[in-house]
C-alpha cells in the first residue's frame, strides 16, 4: 500500500498510528464502545452543534463508517450519523480556503431530500420513499484532526469532521444508483480516484433509513428539504491546491476548486 494511501486510511478510520520514525504501523481495531460511551459521544457532538449552528436549523445529516470493516474497525457496533451545517453549504464551481491545521477529505456521496416532516421510526423502504423529494450527487468536505485519536466514540463527538458540503443538480427519486453512476474523482485534469465497490454494492435506502431513525433519536423530529448524505463512495486526501471534479456519469459532474 502506497504510504499516501495509507496516511489517508490513519486518518480516517483509525487503522494505523504514527511510531516514533515518523512511519505508519497497523494498529488492532479497538474494543466494541458500550452503549453509554456512545451515548455519551452524541452528547457531546450535540454540544459542538449546537455551538457551531449558531441557532440555524441542520442543513441535514451525514453517514459516518457505513461499511462493517469501517465501523468495527473504529469500535463501534453499528454506523454513526453527524450533523450537516447550512452554513458549510457551498456552490458548485466555487473555491474554498483550506484550513492547514486539518486534513481536508474529498468525499463523492449520494444525497436524499426530505419531503416531509418525520417524527416517527421509519419502518420500510416503501414507507421511506414517500418521505424522499429527491436525490442528488454531494461532494462533502470534512476536515479532521491528524492528532485526535481515530476512535469511533471520538469521531462521533467530533461530529465526524463535519464543515462543508456543495450539493449537485437535483434528480427523480427514482433514480436508478448502480455500478454505471459510479463516480471517478479529478485533480487538475488527472483521475485520481475511483468509488469504492463495496460502497457502491450498498444499498443507499437501507443506509438512508438507518440514518433517519437515528437523527430522529438523536436530534428529533426531522424536517422538510433536509439533505441527508448517506456514505462516501469515494474519500480521497486533499494536498494541494488546484481544481476538482468528481463525475458521476450520467448524473453529472460536479466541481470547485481548493486555494
Amino acid at each position: 500500500m502506497k504510504r499516501g494511501v495509507k496516511l489517508f486510511y490513519a486518518l480516517a478510520f483509525g487503522l494505523c498510528a504514527a511510531t516514533a520514525s515518523g512511519t505508519l504501523a497497523e494498529t488492532s481495531p479497538p474494543a466494541v464502545a458500550t452503549d453509554d460511551a456512545i451515548a455519551a459521544a452524541y452528547a457531546r457532538q450535540k454540544a459542538l452543534v449546537e455551538q457551531h449552528a449558531k441557532g440555524v436549523r441542520p442543513a441535514g445529516y451525514k453517514a459516518g463508517f457505513a461499511l462493517l470493516s469501517a465501523y468495527r474497525g473504529l469500535g463501534l457496533p453499528q454506523p454513526a450519523i453527524g450533523v450537516l451545517f447550512a452554513q458549510g453549504a457551498v456552490p458548485a464551481s466555487g473555491s474554498i480556503a483550506v484550513n492547514p491545521a486539518t486534513a481536508l477529505l474529498i468525499e463523492a456521496e449520494v444525497g436524499f431530500t426530505i419531503a416531509r416532516r418525520i417524527d416517527q421510526p421509519i419502518q420500510d423502504i416503501a414507507e421511506l420513499k414517500t418521505a424522499v423529494s429527491h436525490i442528488q450527487t454531494v461532494i462533502e468536505l470534512p476536515e479532521l484532526d491528524p492528532a485526535e485519536p481515530r476512535v469511533g466514540t471520538n469521531l462521533i463527538a467530533s461530529n465526524i469532521g463535519s464543515v462543508r458540503f456543495i450539493a449537485g443538480t437535483p434528480l427523480d427519486k427514482d433514480t436508478v444508483l448502480d455500478a454505471s453512476t459510479a463516480p471517478k474523482l479529478y485533480f487538475d485534469g488527472k483521475l485520481v480516484a475511483e468509488a469504492n465497490p463495496e460502497m457502491v454494492a450498498l444499498d443507499p435506502w437501507a443506509t438512508l433509513r438507518f440514518m433517519v431513525n437515528k437523527a430522529l433519536e438523536i436530534y428529533g423530529p426531522i424536517e422538510p428539504g433536509q439533505l441527508f448524505i448517506a456514505g462516501s463512495l469515494i474519500q480521497f486526501q486533499h494536498r494541494q491546491a488546484g481544481a476538482y471534479k468528481v463525475d458521476y456519469g450520467r448524473l453529472g459532474a460536479i466541481g470547485f476548486e481548493t486555494k
